[in-house]
């Protein structure tokens, strides 16, 4: 580390342990761990932070407008996701991690807390506006035309530098493999651009974090218990509100609901073009099929871990739950394409409905032998 009263650099630490990712909270805390000396597979983090869910959102209730107040989205579009947005906070609790962060808080006073830990060689997980950033880089980073303008901000990347002497900073991009050098300026002004639009989701609001494992995590299979516990809870026990159904009761409403879409008053145009977009994105950008591909990955490291059939069977119900959602997202993608109408034909609609049963046939026997494992612990 190169240190003084005007520079500090811990990227030649950081940069080894830096990988590209698509989800940026997912990649971080991958990255972290691995820089403090814990080995995690990106499948092993996805699970053990509790992150497989289900949510199918039509509008915001309460509880979310609480813990996302962001996420308004209901205007442009309905939300369908696998994974849950608190990977951090629950990763954290797992492993008895210690994390540190700040809101509200100003640019400049956030800044002067951010150089006190990087000057104790901890990184710290900044909150930015993906399209500063890109422009910022000359890259591109635009939308579908149809999703009318919607911004997106918190966009979480690694700091590993700030330098008063050039006026500049050094963060780590998920979706980049080398370090991206700005001015501070352009960085400060990445951490709350989009805060006063109304149509920018998600915002950056100067949110920063800093997470710092233990000396010594708990042991694996207490680890393991703990995720699938809450992931039995999140998928099978917490209750759904009306426009905004979660877990296995949600994968049924969706189930009944996604082959009516076309014929939904709400949905016409842009808005199921955006609201199929939206699908997409969880379902194979993010994700592949929906995040179950990851979720099976880490089920068949626990099963050996913990010898468990239950949670092999599991595993193995998950595998085919991701490839079936895969399939769902090859049917849904020509409703995306801007030169056409948004339509389903009577055969796509009936290939729908036969993949929603068995998704939801699927994912509901694979909670089960989960629950199977909490239960009995085998």
């Amino acid at each position: 580390m190169t240190s003084g009263a005007c520079v500090i650099d811990i990227g030649n630490r950081y940069r080894r342990h830096h990988c590209t990712g698509l989800d940026c909270r997912l990649t971080n805390l991958r990255n972290l761990l691995d820089y403090f000396g814990y080995k995690e597979s990106y499948s092993s983090v996805f699970g053990l932070s509790s992150s497989f869910d289900f949510g199918y959102r039509k509008s915001l209730n309460q509880e979310d407008r609480l813990q996302y107040p962001d996420f308004d989205f209901s205007p442009f579009f309905y939300s369908v996701t696998g994974h849950r947005f608190d990977c951090i906070e629950q990763m954290a609790f797992n492993c008895s991690a210690s994390m540190v962060g700040n809101y509200p808080d100003s640019p400049e006073a956030s800044l002067a807390r951010m150089r006190h830990y990087l000057g104790n060689s901890i990184p710290v997980m900044v909150a930015l506006s993906r399209m500063v950033i890109s422009q910022h880089m000359r890259r591109p980073d635009g939308f579908p035309e149809y999703l009318q303008g919607i911004e997106f901000g918190g966009h979480w990347v690694i700091l590993t530098a700030i330098d008063d002497v050039k006026k500049t900073v050094t963060i780590y991009d998920t979706d980049s493999p080398n370090p991206i050098e700005m001015p501070q300026e352009v960085f400060q002004f990445a951490r709350t651009c989009g805060d006063d639009h109304d149509n920018c989701l998600m915002k950056s609001r100067n949110r920063w974090v800093v997470f710092v494992p233990p000396a010594r995590l708990p042991s694996r299979v207490h680890m393991v218990q703990t995720a699938l516990a809450k992931t039995v809870y999140h998928m099978k026990i917490r209750a759904s509100a009306e426009e905004s159904y979660r877990g296995l009761h949600g994968l049924q409403v969706f189930a009944r609901e996604l082959p009516l879409w076309p014929e939904m008053s709400e949905l016409k145009g842009d808005r199921l073009k955006a609201s199929t977009f939206i699908l997409q994105l969880n379902a194979e950008v993010l994700s592949s099929g929906l995040g179950r591909k990851l979720f099976a990955s880490f089920l068949h490291q626990s099963a050996d871990i913990c010898k468990s059939d239950a949670l092999q069977e599991a595993a193995n119900l998950c595998s085919d739950a991701s490839r079936c959602w895969r399939q769902l997202v090859h049917i849904l993608a020509p409703i995306t394409n801007v030169s056409t109408a948004p339509s389903w034909n009577r055969w796509d609609k009936w290939e729908t409905e036969v993949l929603l049963e068995r998704i939801l046939g699927l994912e509901t026997k694979a909670v089960d032998k989960i629950e199977d494992f909490v239960d009995r612990g085998n």
